[in-house]
């Protein structure tokens, strides 16, 4: 039996205000909602979970013994953060919170979630979270007018639950001047 598994992404457009001036925090994900996907499944006797891997897109089995079909990587999104041109951009700390949806269709479900490849600012603690079901962390002021991005891995487990489909599996980013 077949199954293909694609992971979707809702992404939140956040304005808020900060002071007598709006501070404008846009979101974009890349390559689209349904870009990252694990491919074609074959049936295993067990649970099996896969990694998408937050730095290159490998796909690696980490559990169980279900078999992907397809080859080569998924796509790891990549998650862009747009700052206006306020002073919050300059001054204050970014908080991001990642969250998985109710997946829909299929039968697979995001675990638990990680980041990498951060570009344009750095850490709040100096380094990327650990990985999570949730993530919620501080990135340092963005500046005035500027971009900043990272990349999302997932961890994907797939049940032995004899549903077939495709699974999308949606999540939350949101951000917010903290």
């Amino acid at each position: 039996m077949r199954r293909r598994f694609a992971l979707g992404a809702s992404i939140l457009l956040l304005t808020l205000a900060a002071g007598p001036a709006v501070a404008q925090l846009t979101l974009f994900d890349s390559p689209g909602s349904n870009a990252s996907a694990i491919g074609r499944v074959a049936d295993g006797a067990t649970n099996t979970v896969f990694t998408v891997d937050a730095s290159t897109g490998a796909v690696v089995r980490v559990s169980g013994d279900a078999v992907r079909l397809t080859s080569g990587s998924a796509s790891s999104p990549t998650i862009t953060i747009v700052c206006g041109n306020s002073n919050a951009c300059r001054d204050d700390d970014v908080r991001v919170v990642i969250v998985a949806g109710a997946p829909s269709g299929g039968r697979a479900s995001i675990v638990s979630f990680s980041v990498s490849n951060l570009s344009g600012t750095t850490y709040n603690s100096g380094s990327a979270p650990p990985e999570g079901a949730s993530l919620d962390f501080l990135l340092n002021p963005l500046g005035r007018s500027s971009i900043t991005s990272f990349r999302l891995g997932l961890r994907v487990s797939v049940p032995t639950t004899g549903a077939t489909g495709l699974s999308t599996l949606p999540w939350t980013v949101t951000v917010s001047h903290f």
